[in-house]
């Protein structure tokens, strides 16, 4: 045993010591008792059961609110920004953003399937992971999601190039990605948390699911009247075009034919 042990040990006894008596003064600080026991469910009161741990390279991982700001507060806003990018979409476009994507999307969702399943080669092996999941008994917002990215592959673009994949305790670095939905995923099949990067900072976290965010991020695209990424322009042009109704005579050769196949 070496003396660096010894001394980590001491520093960890000291430390909890310390927590402990903050906690006893009951200092207004969330970090002394977010994991303590009495804040678990008495089903899950294991001391490393439902602990909350640091994740996508968080420094302060469970930071205080800001000053004169709650829970509720904070949520209360986050609605107003969600409200806001849709009025704003609104005032555009003069339609509505999630319900007209969403209902076209499921309309011409059996269709889409049809022709993913008709893709050979590369593409259609590619798209294979996604046809199973589509061929299993799936929640409603898993089965667009599927289709998503099936739909992204099938116009010959890259998944990766608009969702980025993260494990619950992976270190994630948002610095690089201009303009990106987050996906976090825990054990089971739904995302734990959904959220929209621009410029590399979580403009828009709480979306729910990735067709909400995909929703969402074409109503910030407006709004801010950003430009669609160039790998991504058959995805938003599909989108945009089809999806939303939006100047849809005008129309690339390749999403001209994936409309003609949805329409026939």
């Amino acid at each position: 045993m070496s003396g660096m042990y010894g001394w980590q040990q001491r520093l960890k006894y000291k430390m909890a010591n310390y927590r402990s008596k903050l906690r006893k003064r009951d200092v207004p600080c969330p970090e002394l008792d977010i994991n303590s026991m009495k804040r678990k469910h008495p089903d899950n009161r294991g001391p490393a059961q439902n602990c909350k741990k640091p994740r996508r390279a968080e420094v302060n991982y469970l930071p205080p609110h800001p000053s004169g700001e709650n829970s509720e507060s904070l949520e209360m806003e986050r609605q107003e920004l969600l409200h806001e990018i849709k009025e704003e979409f609104r005032r555009i476009t003069t339609i509505s953003l999630e319900q007209t994507f969403m209902l076209k999307l499921d309309h011409y969702t059996p269709k889409l399937i049809t022709l993913m399943k008709s893709k050979g080669g590369v593409v259609g092996t590619r798209l294979m992971p996604y046809l199973v999941k589509l061929s299993q008994t799936q929640t409603i917002e898993m089965r667009r999601d599927a289709v998503i990215r099936g739909l992204v592959i099938y116009l010959g673009e890259k998944v990766e190039e608009l969702f980025e994949d993260a494990l619950e305790d992976t270190p994630f670095d948002a610095t690089p990605h201009t303009l990106k939905i987050l996906v976090i995923h825990g054990v089971g099949e739904d995302p734990l948390a959904v959220s929209i990067l621009i410029d590399g900072k979580e403009i828009l976290p709480g979306c729910g699911s990735t067709g909400k965010a995909c929703t969402l991020l074409m109503g910030l695209i407006y709004a801010l009247n950003l430009a669609y990424p160039p790998p991504l322009r058959y995805t938003f042009e599909v989108f945009q075009k089809l999806f939303l109704e939006l100047d849809g005579t005008k129309l690339s050769p390749k999403v001209q034919a994936l409309k003609s196949k949805l329409l026939s």
